[in-house]
């Protein structure tokens, strides 16, 4: 499938959003968007899990009130398959994926330019990347990106023109959210790190800031992306902070989605080099 510009009026292209988890034993949330040249990007379907995903039965939203969502491997044709049965029309083709998890044409074995470049950039403002092993992501990152390429899509880098489709690209929430919220310091909305951000509190407590955070977030996507079917519940209605994991990854996955409808637009910019790089919104502000 070769690389091309998306100027065709005509054409529908699914933007593709994964909030990957570095390991099999943790879910991954996974966005469909379809965003037309000159408009808005538009929900299409969306799940906490590859799985849950895959056993949509239509276009929308999982049931969240499920128990839970098992971590599994990715299948990227799998992956595909589900969203041309969610949006079956002829003229629909899915030319971005846009992945939270180091991904690239070459293993990847620890630090790379373009973390140390997001760091340098973003550090300040308490955005610096994780650091990836051999270990972790390793193989299921090596395995989601190999996947995407064999099904035709090229790998976005420096050298690649913002519009070029199909193609699989790195994306990071951090520093995406600065952009979309137009801050200078990095926006406290992880489940895991919520006693770390608010020191003191209790349980309960942490809760009802997380999901005042995610309204936060939530409510500045529903400016950039039409038809988002996603709803808190509230916070009596949530019994652990366990349970808020999964509201966490699909708002990670619509991040991720929303970049690479920055990318479709020529609004998105890659930080690194031809073998590893990571997009950004060009709305994101400097230090």
């Amino acid at each position: 499938m070769p690389v091309t510009k998306c100027e065709d009026g005509g054409m529908v292209t699914g933007i593709l959003g994964i909030d990957a988890a570095w390991t099999e034993t943790q879910p991954s949330g996974v966005v469909l968007l379809e965003w037309s040249p000159g408009g808005r990007p538009r929900f299409v379907a969306g799940a906490p899990s590859y799985g849950s995903f895959l056993e949509l039965p239509e276009a929308g939203m999982v049931e969240l009130a499920h128990a839970g969502f098992p971590g599994e491997s990715p299948d990227a044709a799998a992956l595909l398959h589900a969203c041309r049965r969610f949006r079956p029309d002829p003229g629909f083709e899915i030319g971005v994926v846009a992945v939270d998890m180091p991904i690239g044409p070459v293993p990847i074995g620890g630090r790379r330019d373009c973390d140390n470049g997001i760091s340098r950039r973003f550090g300040a403002m308490g955005c610096g990347t994780h650091s990836p092993s051999a270990k972790r992501p390793g193989p299921i990152g090596e395995k989601l990106f190999r996947e995407f390429e064999e099904l035709g899509f090229a790998f976005a880098n420096t050298d690649t023109r913002p519009g070029d489709v199909p193609v699989i690209m790195e994306v990071y929430p951090h520093p995406a959210v600065l952009g979309l919220l137009n801050l200078r310091h990095r926006f406290p909305y992880k489940v895991s790190k919520s006693r770390r951000y608010w020191r003191g509190t209790t349980v309960r407590e942490r809760i009802v800031r997380l999901l005042e955070q995610f309204e936060v977030l939530l409510t500045a996507l529903r400016q950039e992306i039409d038809d988002i079917p996603l709803f808190l519940p509230a916070a009596s209605e949530v019994r652990f902070l366990a349970e808020l994991k999964k509201y966490e990854d699909l708002i990670d996955a619509l991040i991720c989605a929303w970049v690479g409808a920055a990318y479709l637009n020529e609004k998105a910019e890659p930080v690194g080099g031809r073998d590893g790089a990571i997009w950004i919104p060009t709305s994101v502000p400097e230090r």
